[in-house]
């Protein structure tokens, strides 16, 4: 079986991309694949069902696009565009009643929703935690992952990444 990961450090590191600036606990690698942002510590990333790779610890971030979303989309419209997308291929994504909230994220107003889902760290439930704004290149989102009963030792790190987002376009 794979090793836990290390706890997040309490030391942050920044990473400054084409669109954006952020810290992250520097014990924490960034990968960037196709526009889309993991960021994860060592044994963060678990094998996935499909044969592909799934985020256990850590965060995902990137661009959401469709037809139907353009300028004028309100962001609840948008947003519920993406969880519709996201609980099409992971149907066991529940819901958190009343997890709903209207945040700032990179001088913004945001959504902020919780899920519950199947972890790839196998007999475990995840949290998922997912912030969307509006932006010119689309949906904006962020996913914060963890397994369910590790969250609330996670949760300090993952506001502090959500706090630092400084959108550069």
């Amino acid at each position: 079986a794979q090793a836990r990961p290390d706890p997040p450090s309490v030391r942050f590191a920044v990473y400054e991309g084409q669109n954006l600036r952020l810290w992250h606990p520097e014990n924490w690698n960034v990968h960037e694949q196709s526009g889309a942002l993991t960021i994860a510590p060592q044994g963060g990333i678990w094998p996935g069902s499909e044969g592909g790779t799934s985020i256990a610890y850590g965060a995902y971030l990137g661009y959401f696009s469709s037809p139907n979303i353009n300028r004028s989309t309100p962001l609840d419209d948008a947003t519920n565009q993406l969880i519709a997308k996201m609980q099409e291929v992971n149907p066991d994504m529940r819901y958190i009643a009343q997890s709903r909230r209207m945040i700032r994220l990179g001088g913004g107003s945001a959504r902020s929703l919780q899920f519950q889902a199947p972890s790839p760290i196998p007999e475990k439930q995840e949290r998922d935690w997912i912030v969307t704004t509006k932006r010119p290149y689309g949906l904006f989102f962020i996913a914060l992952i963890s397994p369910e009963e590790e969250f609330p030792s996670y949760r300090r790190a993952f506001e502090r990444i959500l706090q630092s987002i400084v959108f550069l376009d």
